[in-house]
Formats: C-alpha cells, sequence, structure tokens
C-alpha cells in the first residue's frame, strides 16, 4: 500500500515538475519573439525604442492636445523646442568638421540653410512622417509644417530616451539619405551677401527693417522685412523666420537693381 502511495506521489511529482519545465520553456520562447518583435517606432527610427511613450507625444500636433492625470498639456511643441536645439548643435559640430577652413559667417549661414524649416519639412515628407502625425481632421493637408515640427520633436524624443550619438546618428542619416546636401548648398545663393557686395562696391548705404510679424498656422510666427538703399525701398520678403524674409527681400532688391 505504501509503495503504491510513493509511486503515486512521485508520478505526482514528475508531472509538475514537466509541466514547470514546459512553462519554462514556453515564457522563454515568449521573451525571444517579444524581443525580436519590431517595435512601434523601429522601422522608422531605424533601432528600438525604450520609451515609447516618448515618442507617441511627438506625434501629437497641437491641435489634438491631451492632458496627463496631472493635468499637464501633452503635443509635441516641448519636444520640438527640445530637438530644435539638438539638431543646431548636431548640424554645428558637422559643419565645424566638415569645413575647418571657414569662417564663422559661412558656417553659420549653412546651418541656417540646412535646420531651416523648408529644410526639414521636405526632409519629414521624404520620411513619410505625415502618417504619424496625430492631427485634427481637416489640418493634417493645411498646415505646411507639420511634417518639419514632427522631425524635430522625433530628435527631442530620441535624446531623451537614448541620449546626444543615438540622436545624432539619426540626424546624420536622415540627411544623408534625403537630402543632398553639396546640391542644396550649391543651389542656395546668400541674396544677402551678394547685396552686401553690391552695396560696398557702389558704396550705398542699406539696413533691413522687420514690417510685421503675423501668427499664422500652427502657432507659428510669419515675419515680413524690407531692405532699404539710399532711403528708398527696394525689396520685400516674407519667411518663417527673420533671416528669410531678409534673404527674400535682399533677392528682390537684386532683381530690382539688374533691371
Amino acid at each position: 500500500m505504501n509503495n503504491k502511495k510513493n509511486e503515486t506521489y512521485k508520478q505526482k511529482r514528475r508531472t509538475k515538475n514537466l509541466k514547470y519545465k514546459t512553462l519554462k520553456t514556453l515564457n522563454r520562447f515568449w521573451i525571444k519573439i517579444q524581443f525580436w518583435k519590431p517595435t512601434k517606432y523601429q522601422e522608422l527610427l531605424g533601432f528600438r525604442e525604450s520609451d515609447t511613450k516618448l515618442y507617441d507625444i511627438a506625434c501629437i500636433h497641437s491641435s489634438m492636445s491631451q492632458r496627463d492625470r496631472k493635468g499637464r498639456l501633452l503635443n509635441n511643441e516641448r519636444l520640438e523646442f527640445l530637438g530644435d536645439a539638438v539638431l543646431e548643435a548636431v548640424m554645428s559640430e558637422m559643419l565645424y568638421k566638415y569645413y575647418p577652413n571657414q569662417k564663422e559667417g559661412f558656417l553659420s549661414s549653412t546651418r541656417a540653410l540646412f535646420v531651416r524649416r523648408k529644410t526639414t519639412n521636405e526632409l519629414g515628407e521624404k520620411m513619410g512622417l505625415r502618417k504619424y502625425a496625430v492631427v485634427r481632421r481637416g489640418n493634417n493637408n493645411n498646415f505646411s509644417n507639420i511634417t518639419g515640427n514632427l522631425f524635430e520633436a522625433l530628435i527631442g524624443a530620441i535624446y531623451l530616451d537614448k541620449g546626444y550619438d543615438v540622436a545624432a546618428n539619426f540626424i546624420m542619416r536622415s540627411y544623408k539619405q534625403h537630402i543632398n546636401m553639396d546640391k542644396l548648398l550649391r543651389k542656395e545663393k546668400n541674396y544677402k551677401s551678394l547685396l552686401l557686395e553690391w552695396c560696398q562696391k557702389e558704396r550705398k548705404e542699406f539696413y533691413y527693417e522687420l514690417v510685421e510679424e503675423t501668427r499664422i498656422e500652427d502657432n507659428k510666427i510669419r515675419f515680413q522685412s524690407r531692405v532699404v538703399i539710399e532711403n528708398q525701398s527696394m525689396g520685400l520678403g516674407i519667411g518663417n523666420s527673420k533671416r528669410e524674409s531678409e534673404q527674400a527681400a535682399a533677392k528682390q532688391a537684386l532683381q530690382a537693381l539688374k533691371n
């Protein structure tokens, strides 16, 4: 009788151990599946993000702002602010190393060309960022800066999630894949510099004047500037920054001077 009980007990132990080993094996297999399963933003980023919530916030346009449990407003504007600073730092370092013999003026104007909203919008569109944007229905096509803003917000999220080096690699990889930087440099003319050279050669006095600042879509500001040569308004320009508007005004002034 005792032998029979012992045999039954051993059989139960063997069954229990087998179940335990089976569950342990399945658990390991499940962990491996989860590890190899792509994360939500992995295809876009080129790496596995750690804090997916950060990237979710980076995709929320201000038109779809939410509030967390503490009542704080959640949208991508704060991450965009951070990403803009990181983008400028990365570009500054890249240009400093790439052009060892160029002066500060060239480096500043070239950096402005690469980080301006027109360039980041083009980059964001080519990366397909519009499909990630959480934006109020009807606004997706109206707000031209959505993709540029989202690109900078993603940089801010990467910086917080993975650090500066990973953010820098993401920036340089994105520009290399989608923006022909050498072609952009050759194509873009610095009209302000050309106008400065002309005025110095002709001994003409000139200055730029901010005419108007207008708040437009996406809580951004549009600038309107004019250039005055010898007390005569020679060009009027509009842009998403003061510098862009002055560039446009200088271009118009140069065209007028040719005529």
